[in-house]
């Protein structure tokens, strides 16, 4: 059975009562160069607030699983 979340929206609780997915750090060593690109994508794409690195590192991995499904 297929899921009906759409492919391009991070995953969602099924109710407000459950809890939300489980989040593990991921962590990558990059020169400070694109570490402040990436901030400065995330920040423009989502604010520039506690969350939005990973806000666009999500998103970055759903457009890119999207471009390989096609």
């Amino acid at each position: 059975m297929e899921s009906s979340q759409p492919q391009d929206q991070p995953p969602k609780a099924k109710n407000p009562a459950s809890k939300p997915p489980k989040k593990r750090p991921l962590q990558v060593t990059v020169s400070e160069e694109l570490f402040d690109e990436f901030s400065r994508f995330a920040g423009e794409e989502f604010g520039f607030r506690k969350g939005s690195k990973s806000l666009f590192f999500e998103k970055l991995l759903i457009e890119y699983k999207k471009s390989k499904a096609n």
